[in-house]
């Protein structure tokens, strides 16, 4: 890690206490297992270290309707059986589940990026890491995939508030549909807005856009994977260097 790059390390101590439900494959917990590696190989002696404080639920609202983060907000395991029309309509069931302190695990992780998309904003730091958000496949009226809110969404549109150009590197197995399609909508305001997002890179496609240009491949693999990023990148005039599962850093 070189000197003269300020990180940022968001750490988010109380996510690993939220609990998805017996046999639920996504485990907050795991967020708490990488935090204890980050700390034992002394990472975050070389970074700014910041607890996030909650943002309002207003904030959520800059991309989500009102009507399902005030669901989100009062929806508990005891009253659930109370919104049966709303737990269709917003598909909240088997992936998505309602569990305890629902709504606080969203604005943890959620303030984290918004936040660090902020101290980005202001010039305070270089490089900001929050690896408890990232859930990107949550609709604005609707759940999905894990996700409940799209904390990357509600960052890209922070930085948006004083960058022209934001580089958004999703290298997830699976493809951030909804975030990528965010993407799209915002770059038809913004054109300079570049999206790199696989579509499960072993079987099927790799959807790679830039500036009005877009790339398809079909099952590339890891080598093809890495040159045609690069190549987009290139082409576009940007160097990029991406460590995280989600938006990184803004290009000059």
């Amino acid at each position: 890690m070189t000197n003269d790059r300020r990180v940022t390390y968001f750490k988010v101590e109380d996510i690993g206490n939220y609990h998805y439900g017996q046999g639920h494959p996504m485990k907050p917990h795991r967020n708490r297992m990488t935090d204890a590696l980050v700390c034992a190989y002394g990472i975050q002696k070389h970074c700014e270290v910041i607890k996030p404080g909650l943002c309002q639920g207003m904030e959520l609202t800059r991309f989500h309707s009102e009507d399902y983060v005030n669901f989100l907000k009062v929806v508990t395991p005891d009253n659930c059986n109370e919104f049966d029309r709303q737990l269709r309509r917003f598909n909240v069931g088997d992936d998505c589940p309602i569990f305890d302190g629902l709504y606080e695990f969203c604005l943890l992780y959620s303030s984290a990026s918004i936040q660090g998309a902020a101290r980005l904003n202001s010039g305070k730091t270089d490089i900001v890491c929050n690896w408890t958000g990232g859930f990107h496949h949550a609709k604005k009226c609707e759940a999905s995939g894990f996700c409940y809110v799209n904390d990357i969404v509600l960052a890209i549109l922070e930085l948006l508030k004083v960058h022209q150009r934001v580089l958004y590197i999703d290298i997830d197995i699976h493809h951030g549909d909804v975030s990528a399609y965010q993407c799209l909508f915002v770059m038809h305001l913004y054109p300079s807005i570049i999206l790199v997002s696989p579509i499960h890179i072993y079987t099927t496609t790799i959807l790679i856009l830039g500036r009005r240009r877009g790339l398809l491949l079909y099952g590339p693999g890891h080598d093809v994977f890495l040159s045609q990023i690069r190549r987009v990148l290139s082409r576009d005039g940007s160097r990029q260097r991406c460590g995280a599962r989600h938006w990184k850093e803004l290009l000059d």
